[in-house]
C-alpha cells in the first residue's frame, strides 16, 4: 500500500473525513491532503445541516 492511500485511510480514522477511494489517486503531495481537508472543513461551515448530521 502506498503512503499516500495510508494516509488517507488515516485521515478517515482520525477525522472521520471521508475520502473516496479515487481521491488519494489524484492527490499526490501533503499538500494535496492539506488543500482537502481545508475545503471539507469549509464545506462544513457553509452547510450546517451536514454538520449536524456527522
Amino acid at each position: 500500500m502506498s503512503t499516500l492511500v495510508e494516509i488517507a485511510v488515516q485521515i478517515k480514522v482520525v477525522f472521520g473525513v471521508p475520502i473516496s477511494n479515487a481521491d488519494p489517486l489524484v492527490m499526490h503531495t501533503l499538500g494535496d491532503y492539506r488543500v482537502y481537508l481545508k475545503l471539507d472543513a469549509e464545506q462544513e461551515i457553509a452547510d450546517p445541516l451536514r454538520a449536524a448530521a456527522s
